[in-house]
């Protein structure tokens, strides 16, 4: 078999692996903290975030790029994730964990929507949207400060149902799911898991909402949320979607030259941007 052969034998492999895995991928968060709403210019409210892991920040020659953990209104940026192969792997049909790598690729890349948003949720605290407010602020009364626990998940509770309008009128929006990193999770599944409580009572919160753990989720802020009201609190706002892999593979090419690599790459332009307030409560420790 020739190389050139070979490289479009390698390149059907990749993209059918990124189209089978893509589709049996599915991020636990979608749909309730995060939505993804299509755009086509600047967008306010876009997180702009450091060490978001999955894809990385497109800069030039594809290298990874930093940005600060701030809000601003920005068009959103571009992300990419590459595969490269030796030369010699495919001359040498040393192609087997190629599969592997590209299932790899494109689950991080599915996760990275995820990832944005759940990294989104920290800066949520301290950065200022375009109204000069954090998304988390009493102002909004989506934010509970306080240790974690019964007492604290009963005024995030009440909080939500009790959110208004900008008119003064009551929205009613109704709790769905708790969200809660690994240090919390024991507490929260106390109060939403267990039917009874220490004095042999029923406990009246139990399974009042779903519980979702996320391991992404760093330290003890806990978010309850309404995720049945026709947006989320967070959006992906995706510009370009993420495509089937693109393939570096022409023999002739500078780089096929030069370095003796293919390559095959992902891209996409999104970022995450918060955009409903009334649907989420933040409990962080005072």
């Amino acid at each position: 078999m020739n190389l050139n052969q070979a490289l479009q034998n390698l390149d059907t492999v990749v993209k059918t692996v990124y189209k089978t895995t893509k589709k049996e991928y599915k991020d636990p968060l979608a749909g309730i903290l995060y939505d993804v709403t299509s755009v086509t210019g600047a967008v306010n409210n876009i997180v702009t975030l450091n060490s978001v892991p999955g894809m990385r920040e497109f800069k030039s020659e594809r290298k990874h790029g930093v940005a600060d953990n701030t809000v601003h209104t920005i068009a959103p940026r571009k992300w990419e994730s590459t595969l490269d192969v030796e030369r010699e792997k495919i001359e040498d049909d040393d192609l087997g964990q190629i599969p592997n790598q590209t299932r790899v690729m494109t689950t991080k890349s599915g996760r990275h929507y995820g990832a944005l948003a759940v990294a989104a949720l920290p800066v949520g605290f301290t950065a200022n949207l375009s109204d000069g407010k954090p998304f988390f602020h009493s102002d909004r009364g989506n934010l509970v400060t306080g240790a974690f626990g019964v007492s604290t998940f009963s005024k995030a509770f009440n909080a939500l149902v009790g959110m208004k309008d900008a008119d003064g009128d009551l929205i009613n929006p109704i709790p769905t799911h708790l969200i809660v990193g690994l240090e919390n999770r024991e507490e929260a599944e106390k109060i939403l898991l267990s039917e009874k409580l220490d004095n042999g009572q029923s406990n009246t919160n139990y399974k009042r909402v779903e519980l979702i753990v996320d391991p992404r989720i760093a330290g003890k802020a806990t978010f309850l949320v309404a995720a049945k009201e026709g947006m989320c609190p967070l959006t992906i706002a995706e510009r370009v979607k993420v495509g089937e892999p693109v393939a570096k593979t022409d023999l002739n090419s500078d780089k096929a030259f030069e370095t003796d690599i293919f390559s095959w790459g992902l891209r996409g332009r999104y970022d995450a941007a918060y955009q409903a307030a009334q649907f989420i409560i933040g409990m962080k420790g005072a």
